[in-house]
C-alpha cells in the first residue's frame, strides 16, 4: 500500500512540474515573439491578456495538484516518530524552496518614488533610479538578520531567484519571468524574528546606504507585524548539471 502511495506522490509531483514548466516555456515564447513585433500594440495586448488567462488557469491546476499531493503525503506516513520527523523535514524543505505559502511574524519595508526628478531628462543615468543592486543589498541584509522567507511585490525570493535591472533601467526582473517597475512603490516582506530583522535593517549604513537614490525615493522605517503572509513561488527547480555525489 505504501508503495502505491509513493508512486501516486511521484506522479503528482511530475504533473506539477509539467504544468509549471509549460507555463515558463509559454512566457519565454511570448517574450521572443514580442521582440519581433513592430509596434502592433493591439496584438501585444491580446497576447498579454491570453498569457494572463493561461497563467491563472495553470496556477489553479497547480494549487489543486499541490493540495492533493499534501493529502497523499499526510496519508503516506504513520504515527511513528520517524515518519513524523520525515514529514516535518519535507514541510521545511517546501518552505525553503518556496513551494508553499508561509506566514508568520516579520517586517515590511516600503520604498516609494518621490515623483519629482525620477522622470527627469537625467533618467538615463542610473544614479536617479533604484536598480537591482539596492534590492540585492536589502535581501542579503535580511537574510543575514535571519529572514526565513522574503518577497518583493508579492514575488517570492528564494536562494535561486536572480535579480537584474533591464537595459535602460525600465524594469527590474525578479527571477526569469517576473518583472517590477522601478518607478512604482516597492514593498519588501520578510518573515522571521521581527525584532532582529528590524534591528538589522535600521542599523546605520543599511537602508540609508543601500544604493537607493534618496533624491528620488523615500524609505519608510520597517513596519513590524505578527502576521505576514508570503505566497509560494511559481518557479520549478530543475537541476540539469548538479548531481548528488555517490559515495
Amino acid at each position: 500500500m505504501r508503495k502505491v502511495r509513493s508512486q501516486i506522490v511521484v506522479a503528482l509531483v511530475c504533473c506539477i512540474l509539467g504544468f509549471m514548466l509549460a507555463y515558463q516555456f509559454r512566457i519565454i515564447s511570448l517574450q521572443e515573439s514580442n521582440i519581433s513585433l513592430q509596434g502592433d500594440s493591439s496584438q501585444i495586448t491580446g497576447q498579454v491578456e491570453q498569457l494572463k488567462n493561461e497563467k491563472d488557469d495553470l496556477n489553479k491546476k497547480i494549487n489543486e495538484l499541490q493540495t492533493k499531493l499534501k493529502q497523499y503525503q499526510d496519508a503516506a506516513v504513520t504515527k511513528s516518530g520517524a515518519d513524523k520527523q520525515m514529514l516535518k523535514e519535507l514541510d521545511n524543505l517546501n518552505a525553503l524552496t518556496g513551494n508553499v505559502d508561509v506566514s508568520g511574524p516579520g517586517i515590511i519595508i516600503t520604498i516609494t518614488p518621490r515623483n519629482n526628478n525620477i522622470f527627469s531628462s537625467d533618467i538615463d543615468s542610473m544614479r536617479n533610479v533604484i536598480t537591482d543592486a539596492a534590492l540585492i543589498n536589502i535581501v542579503n541584509d535580511l537574510r543575514f538578520a535571519g529572514a526565513e522567507a522574503i518577497s518583493i511585490n508579492e514575488i517570492r525570493v528564494t536562494s535561486y531567484t536572480g535579480i537584474k535591472t533591464s537595459g535602460g533601467v525600465s524594469n527590474i526582473f525578479i527571477g526569469s519571468s517576473d518583472v517590477i517597475s522601478p518607478y512604482k512603490e516597492i514593498i519588501i516582506k520578510a518573515i522571521g524574528d521581527k525584532d532582529k530583522l528590524n534591528s538589522g535593517m535600521v542599523f546605520p549604513g543599511v537602508l540609508d546606504n543601500s544604493n537607493i537614490p534618496s533624491s528620488s525615493y523615500t524609505v519608510a522605517s520597517p513596519k513590524k507585524s505578527d502576521n505576514i503572509k508570503i505566497l509560494k513561488s511559481n518557479k520549478v527547480l530543475n537541476f540539469q548539471y548538479a548531481k548528488p555525489v555517490s559515495k
